[in-house]
């Protein structure tokens, strides 16, 4: 009996320890951006950061609506969220890494 309800809540804590997964790593993604966008001094190039993270955005919800409404085991594809966002934390760190304090306006991970 007691394994009928483990199994019966085990979808449910699943759910909230992606849910909390999820918030780190949103939260690491805000934090990196924000530091890259600071380092970005040319406005031009600002505003083009700013407009590939709504891109991006866009993008990965939208991504997140397919996959989600096709693997019904993905949590609404709250998985696929959560990995790519831990991708792009990745790619804002690697800019980061690359962006000297002399070429500020010449970002770029390559």
């Amino acid at each position: 009996m007691f394994i009928v309800y483990l199994l019966s809540i085990a979808p449910l804590i699943l759910a909230s320890e992606a849910n909390k997964t999820y918030r780190v790593a949103d939260n690491q993604l805000n934090q990196v951006y924000q530091e890259l966008i600071s380092k970005i001094k040319v406005s031009r190039n600002r505003q083009s950061l700013i407009n590939a993270e709504r891109a991006w955005i866009g993008f990965r919800d939208a991504d997140v609506g397919f996959y989600g409404k096709y693997y019904t085991g993905s949590k609404d594809g709250l998985f696929l969220k959560i990995k790519l966002t831990e991708d792009r934390i990745a790619y804002l760190q690697l800019i980061l890494k690359n962006l000297s304090k002399q070429d500020s306006d010449n970002f770029g991970p390559f």
